[in-house]
C-alpha cells in the first residue's frame, strides 16, 4: 500500500476528503514553481474520460501510478492524488507528463494544491482560497479539526466558498467525489467558436458533395449517419445562433 511509502504529517480526513498534508517519506522539502504565474492552462480532459476509454499507453502510464479502473474512474479517491507533483518519484513523474499532466495542471486539478504545507500556499497566494473555505494553518496541518466546508456538498457550499475551490481546480464532481461514468456530458458543439462550426459542417458537406472515391474514403473513417447527422445538426445549431441574434 502506498501508505507505507509515506510520512503522514498529522492527517485528517473529513468525510472522502483529506486535510491533512502528505510528504513522501525520507525526501527533503523541494522548491516548488510558483502555479499562479502567467502561464496557459490546458485543461486535462483526458483526466474525465473513464479507464475504459483510454488508449493502452495512457492506461499503462495510468496504471504505474497505482490506478486501478475503479480509483481511476473516481476522482479524489487514489492515493497518488494526495501527492504534489515535485513529490513524485522520478517513474511517476514521467507517467504522469507521459498521460498529458504537467506540474500545474497535476497541482490544480489532480492534488489541489493539498500536498503543500502551509507556507507553501501562502508564498504562491493559494492560501487565500483555502481560508475563504474555512482553513488556517492550524486545520491544515491536522492540529485542529478541519472547517465544516470539508463537509459540505458543493450545493450546500456558499457562493464565495464555490469560488475559492474554483481557483483550486475544483467544481461539482470533483469537489462531491462523483464517478466518471455519472458525470454530465456537455453538448461541446456549444464551446466551438461560430467560425468552426460553420468551417466544421463545410468541410462535412464537401466530403459528401464530392466524387465517389472522396466519398467512399469519408465513409470509412466515420459512420455515415454519425455525418448526416453532424451536418443537420451544425446547420439547425448555426440558424438558432442567428435566430437568438448570435453572430
Amino acid at each position: 500500500m502506498i501508505s507505507a511509502f509515506l510520512l503522514p504529517i498529522l492527517p485528517l480526513v473529513a468525510g472522502n476528503k483529506v486535510t491533512g498534508r502528505y510528504r513522501q517519506f525520507g525526501t527533503s522539502v523541494t522548491p516548488r514553481r510558483n502555479t499562479q504565474e502567467a502561464v496557459e492552462y490546458v485543461w486535462p480532459a483526458f483526466r474525465y474520460e473513464t479507464y475504459s476509454k483510454l488508449g493502452g499507453s495512457n492506461i499503462a502510464a495510468a496504471d504505474a501510478l497505482g490506478y486501478t479502473e475503479d480509483s481511476w474512474n473516481s476522482p479524489g479517491t487514489a492515493d497518488i492524488e494526495t501527492i504534489a507533483f515535485s513529490d513524485l518519484s522520478d517513474d511517476q513523474k514521467t507517467a504522469a507528463t507521459n498521460l498529458g499532466f504537467t506540474e500545474d495542471t497535476w497541482d490544480c486539478d489532480q492534488n489541489h494544491y493539498t500536498g503543500y504545507w502551509w507556507s507553501e500556499l501562502e508564498e504562491f497566494g493559494l492560501d487565500v482560497h483555502y481560508e475563504a473555505l474555512g482553513y488556517d494553518e492550524s486545520s491544515w496541518d491536522g492540529i485542529t479539526d478541519p472547517p465544516d466546508s470539508a463537509n459540505l456538498t458543493w450545493a450546500e457550499l456558499g457562493e464565495d466558498q464555490q469560488d475559492a475551490a474554483e481557483q483550486l481546480c475544483y467544481y461539482e464532481e470533483t469537489w462531491d467525489m462523483v464517478p466518471l461514468d455519472e458525470w454530465y456530458v456537455a453538448p461541446t458543439i456549444r464551446f466551438d467558436t461560430f467560425s468552426d462550426l460553420a468551417n466544421d459542417t463545410q468541410a462535412i458537406e464537401t466530403l459528401n458533395n464530392s466524387s465517389e472515391d472522396t466519398e467512399v474514403e469519408a465513409i470509412e473513417i466515420s459512420d455515415p449517419i454519425d455525418v448526416q447527422k453532424t451536418v443537420s445538426t451544425n446547420l439547425e445549431f448555426i440558424e438558432a445562433l442567428k435566430s437568438l441574434n448570435y453572430t
